[in-house]
């Protein structure tokens, strides 16, 4: 009698085709029965709508079907809650071990003794102290487990404190809630736990600034020459567009998912086919403001994407419920990026649009690095604070090779009566591009219509060009011209 054991041993040769693990150790097989010969099971994907469920369910049928007694399978296929793709975060590069406290120093009294980790320029340990520098020296043999460089060479070894034989030392995160903080503290513990001197090791977690993860970024293509595996990139997508435009922004809240909407559907009344790729997959939006809603079709290993008009849409959003948090990283976050940008059936496109997150987290970070002959086009509201932060996105461009396209300065200015006021000063954006020596686009004012007309996904844009639409119409056809100066960062 065939087991549910022995259809997973059966099962455990086979990987995920984009994960390469075993879809067995990786969680993705469950609810397995059998009944007189017929086997049922469930595989959980996850991420959904990905275009390899189909041949990995026939790779399934055909392994299970090998087996003495099977004549029949049936597949149900489900979606991984998002606890169930931590857990596949955490397999894909070792769990931590069980009972481990992941701020475990945050309060140790030799936390009052900490002083920073003092390395020499070229990233060795520059202590002169024995006892810290003997700390620094485990620090540098603990790797990143995704990354896969010392966190030393990194900077993400921030102090050290000592307090006798009580030590505890901070690390920077490259970002808040990372799933595989367990495993670094453990790791971290069992070199400094190699010291005969050492009765108590404590891990306290900080996060890293933009500046500093740009660092990381650095450091990674130096040291490896190439991006680490969560920034990866196989994409070839010189078919896809004419023009490739990535909007971004340093801060959110500038209205830049608004300024791509209607952009689009500028151009797209232009006379152009466009597309709309909706990027930010924490905080998705394109579809509420482009009232495009549905499931999308896969078909051919190939996601279908959704219209209106001349654009083309396709979001996280059209996968999970609008209020569904999306807390992934690392290959979890490619795959999906991976997915919109490859295995989209974007048909013809003159411009692909790319609603990007706010600032240069990951998903910034693995577009910027997939798309390097990509244009980027900064969104920034007039105020110092916004333009200061859209300027270190800027900075972006010079790591990854895109090309800078120019500054569009949102919210400029609230029209009563004829008069222009500028809430949020003025004259912002312009200095921004001045600075970066790119070209200033336009700038669209703050009005309650525009507001409403995205919420209700209707932007105002779709109606052709008028008096209220003029300013991003005014900015489409700037960025439509032929003669737009497009400079390399």
């Amino acid at each position: 009698m065939i087991s549910a054991n022995d259809v997973q041993a059966a099962l455990k040769p086979v990987n995920d085709p984009e994960l390469k693990q075993s879809i067995v150790d990786l969680g993705m097989v469950s609810d397995i029965s059998i009944t007189n010969g017929n086997v049922s099971l469930t595989l959980k994907m996850p991420l959904p709508g990905s275009p390899g469920e189909a041949s990995l369910c026939e790779t399934i049928k055909n392994t299970v079907t090998a087996l003495d007694g099977i004549t029949e399978v049936t597949i149900s296929t489900a979606t991984m809650s998002d606890a169930e793709r931590m857990d596949l975060a955490n397999s894909l590069h070792g769990r931590p071990a069980e009972g481990e406290t992941a701020n475990s120093g945050a309060n140790s009294p030799a936390m009052k003794n900490a002083q920073p980790v003092a390395l020499n320029d070229d990233g060795s340990i520059a202590e002169t102290d024995t006892k810290r520098r003997e700390i620094a020296e485990a620090l540098s043999k603990v790797e990143d487990p995704e990354i896969h460089l010392p966190l030393t060479t990194l900077g993400m070894a921030k102090s050290i404190g000592i307090d006798g034989g009580d030590v505890v030392v901070e690390i920077l995160l490259t970002v808040p809630g990372c799933p595989l903080k367990d495993k670094i503290t453990n790791d971290i513990g069992q070199e400094i736990d190699k010291l005969k001197w050492v009765n108590s090791v404590g891990v306290a977690f900080g996060v890293m600034s933009e500046e500093q993860r740009q660092n990381v970024a650095t450091i990674i293509q130096k040291a490896q020459g190439q991006e680490p595996p969560a920034w990866k990139h196989e994409i070839k997508l010189t078919d896809i567009a004419k023009r490739i435009i990535t909007v971004c922004s340093g801060k959110g809240g500038v209205g830049k998912s608004t300024t791509t909407t209607n952009l689009a559907f500028a151009l797209a009344s232009l006379g152009h086919q466009v597309g709309l790729l909706d990027a930010d997959v924490y905080g998705f939006s394109i579809p509420r403001m482009t009232g495009i809603h549905g499931q999308p079709k896969v078909e051919n290993d190939r996601i279908e994407p959704l219209s209106k008009g001349n654009v083309q849409v396709m979001s996280m959003g059209y996968f999970i419920d609008e209020d569904s948090p999306v807390i992934w990283r690392g290959p979890l976050l490619h795959k999906a990026i991976n997915q919109f940008l490859a295995d989209v059936n974007w048909s013809e496109l003159d411009y692909l649009l790319i609603d990007l997150p706010p600032g240069t987290g990951d998903v910034t970070l693995t577009i910027a690095q997939a798309l390097p002959s990509a244009e980027m086009l900064i969104v920034t509201t007039p105020q110092p604070v916004a333009t200061h932060v859209a300027g270190r996105v800027a900075k972006l461009a010079e790591r990854t090779k895109l090309k800078l396209l120019g500054v569009v300065e949102n919210m400029s200015f609230l029209e009563i009566d004829g008069v222009k006021h500028r809430i949020f000063g003025e004259g912002g954006g312009r200095e921004l591009a001045e600075r970066l020596q790119i070209p200033f686009l336009g700038e669209a004012p703050l009005h309650q219509e525009i507001r409403e007309r995205a919420d209700s996904g209707n932007p105002i844009t779709a109606d052709g060009k008028t008096e209220l639409s003029k300013a991003y119409f005014e900015i489409a056809e700037k960025i439509a011209q032929k003669d737009v100066a497009v400079i390399s960062a």
